[in-house]
């Protein structure tokens, strides 16, 4: 019967078998384990992935009763994490191949719609993901898109305060822009989702800490008198209420791409990330300039070979 959940670990493989794959739905959540300041666990972004994972799954079947959607257990994976204790990282070409060998294996299987999320909005990771992703539904002939990648960027880079404090009927300072502005690791936002989501694991310093705000491109602290304890943003000025409204921001932009996706259209260009264009940020960036440079120490030296003297 169509328009359940399942926990696809706890089915057997004939009831897998049974369902209709064109029809089916498998989500995966993968984030790392990475420390998130002294207030909040290093689970942070595998438990944000799994609740949106969540979340994708019920705005599916609210659209599309006759679908079924399988959930993969989460995988806290994730490269380009900051080096602090707590923080658990593999290459960019391993999280590369995990991802893709994990979509092939459903492709194979008959599996036409495969999505994937991550919270952990770092440029590596999301272009590891994609990139896996892009050969997954070229190679298999499938829909396999990371879904979060464009909407970490825009939310990154502000685009949907505005429309949160809409949402909470009010207005930002030119303080709070400010440090909304520079909130991108464990700060106002991340604290928010923690304290509505698991405000058990949330320790009640965070109310004191002071705003740590670095600039993520020119790497320029702008508060420099504040020690440096591992988050980057305003903590203090977390609340649930703000976690809530920003979930409602995110609801429409993740339910339209979704719903695209599978009414048959491409949305990879719309749902992910710039940083693909640039090779810096690919999983394979450091073997292809070895291999490279090899190459070119190779012709070098033949070349030079054949204008000695004989």
């Amino acid at each position: 019967m169509a328009g359940n959940i399942y926990q696809i670990e706890k089915l057997s493989y004939p009831q897998i078998d049974k369902l209709d794959r064109q029809k089916a739905v498998l989500i995966i959540a993968i984030s790392p384990l990475e420390e998130h300041g002294p207030h909040l666990p290093i689970g942070v972004d595998i438990f944000n992935a799994s609740f949106f994972a969540e979340h994708v799954a019920k705005l599916i079947l609210a659209d599309h009763p006759d679908y079924d959607i399988l959930m993969f257990p989460a995988l806290p994976l994730g490269t380009q994490v900051y080096k602090r204790l707590g923080s658990f990282y593999i290459k960019p070409s391993t999280l590369y191949d995990i991802v893709y060998q994990t979509g092939r294996g459903a492709a194979i299987y008959g599996f036409a719609n495969i999505f994937v999320l991550s919270a952990h909005g770092t440029p590596k990771q999301y272009v590891a993901i994609e990139t896996a992703c892009r050969r997954v539904s070229r190679k298999d002939k499938v829909r396999m898109v990371c879904l979060t990648g464009g909407l970490a960027v825009k939310f990154l880079n502000g685009q949907m305060y505005e429309a949160i404090g809409q949402k909470l009927n009010r207005q930002y300072s030119d303080e709070e822009k400010m440090l909304l502005k520079y909130d991108y690791h464990a700060g106002w936002w991340e604290t928010s989702m923690m304290l509505l989501k698991y405000p058990e694991l949330v320790d009640k310093s965070y109310t004191e800490l002071k705003p740590y705000l670095k600039d993520p491109v020119t790497r320029k602290v702008i508060t420099p008198d504040i020690p440096k304890l591992g988050f980057y943003g305003a903590p203090a000025k977390a609340d649930s209420a703000f976690a809530e409204a920003s979930i409602e921001v995110l609801n429409d932009y993740i339910k339209s791409l979704v719903n695209r996706s599978l009414a048959g259209e491409n949305i990879t260009r719309e749902a992910n990330t710039p940083f693909g264009r640039y090779l810096i940020f690919h999983p394979f960036f450091k073997r292809n300039l070895y291999l490279t440079i090899a190459a070119i120490a190779v012709v070098a030296a033949l070349i030079a070979i054949a204008y000695l003297p004989h």
